[in-house]
């Protein structure tokens, strides 16, 4: 939601026009409320239509429709394609738990392509000359994301009124990166790269910076993660 208005303000920075904030916000409103109206509608088609079938074939068959149906209509009427497919997954395992757990395992037969797909498409935007130059934004944006996923979860933790265990070790169980972040940065190459030398820039720094950083937190973030899942005392230490 929040890359929806930061893209808008980007673009009008790289553009120089000047807009009045409520045409400013209208677009990614727009953009944000239809998307999750969208999501949620094919979530609940997608569940009934899922209950339906047996085989897995057939589950396959219907999940991957739902999932191109869902950013087809997303693309064609200008909505948010990862808030829609991220709408559908939520109204769809929520209310369907049971073909959503069909769903899930249908899935895991083609997953693993889908996801060294999806790393090949990121690597290759990463380009290894400009590393030198964005040091200082790569540092910036590690330290950032870092703090935010640590405090945001013990925040969220805190107001819940979670065990404390969970407040003092969630945020570390979840420093991987990958999925929504490295989607974003490719959404953002194909919408900046197209507005000229100054869009072009802001698209390679964007995509460079998610792709390098990708591979320094898919590092720690496992260490972290089993340093926290160790301390809570979900496992432990081979004898």
């Amino acid at each position: 939601m929040i890359y929806a208005f930061a893209s808008v303000l980007a673009k009008l920075s790289i553009t120089g026009s000047a807009e009045s904030i409520p045409h400013i916000i209208k677009g990614p409103i727009i953009e944000i409320l239809g998307a999750i109206v969208l999501g949620g509608l094919l979530g609940v088609c997608f569940g009934y239509l899922i209950q339906k079938v047996h085989s897995k074939k057939e589950v396959l068959s219907i999940s991957l429709a739902a999932v191109m149906i869902c950013a087809g209509l997303a693309n064609h009427f200008h909505f948010s394609l990862i808030l829609s497919n991220l709408s559908l997954g939520m109204i769809f395992a929520n209310l369907f738990l049971f073909a959503n757990r069909r769903s899930v395992e249908s899935f895991d037969f083609i997953s693993l392509p889908i996801y060294a797909i999806f790393f090949v498409i990121a690597g290759a935007h990463l380009q290894i000359a400009l590393l030198p130059t964005m040091g200082m934004l790569g540092l910036v944006y590690i330290l950032c994301r870092t703090f935010g996923l640590i405090g945001g979860a013990f925040l969220g933790a805190t107001i819940s009124r979670s065990a404390p265990i969970i407040r003092k070790y969630l945020g570390l169980g979840i420093l991987s990166q990958a999925g929504v972040a490295i989607g974003l940065a490719i959404m953002a190459t194909r919408e900046f790269g197209i507005m000229g030398q100054a869009g072009r820039d802001l698209a390679l720094m964007v995509i460079n910076t998610i792709a390098a950083t990708t591979i320094i937190f898919e590092i720690i973030g496992p260490i972290a993660t089993k340093f926290a899942i160790r301390r809570a005392g979900e496992i432990k230490r081979a004898r």
